[in-house]
């Protein structure tokens, strides 16, 4: 393996933490509202998970070699499990 794929191991382990805190946080409003808890509007737990995702994928899930974010081919958003830089076309994943 090279520099990296090892390098990308840990930036996916990050986005995988990003992901699961966002889904907890999304999932906290509805919860909360089905057992009639009122403290805050669902509509913020939601507001708190896309700003945890936008502000964690710009900060942290970026390609070790060209610091550029994986975006999914011909298409808007990320990829989740890139094997290759769109970019400079380093490879996250050995065969």
């Amino acid at each position: 393996m090279d520099d990296v794929t090892e390098q990308f191991k840990s930036v996916q382990n990050k986005f995988y933490i990003i992901l699961l805190l966002t889904i907890l946080f999304f999932a906290s409003g509805f919860v909360l509202k089905y057992f009639d808890v009122e403290l805050f509007n669902p509509f913020y737990g939601a507001f708190i998970g896309v700003l945890i995702f936008n502000i964690g994928v710009w900060k942290f899930y970026r390609c070790p070699k060209c610091n550029s974010v994986p975006f999914a081919l011909g298409g808007d958003g990320v990829e989740i499990c890139p094997k290759f830089c769109q970019k400079c076309g380093a490879k996250f994943k050995e065969k």
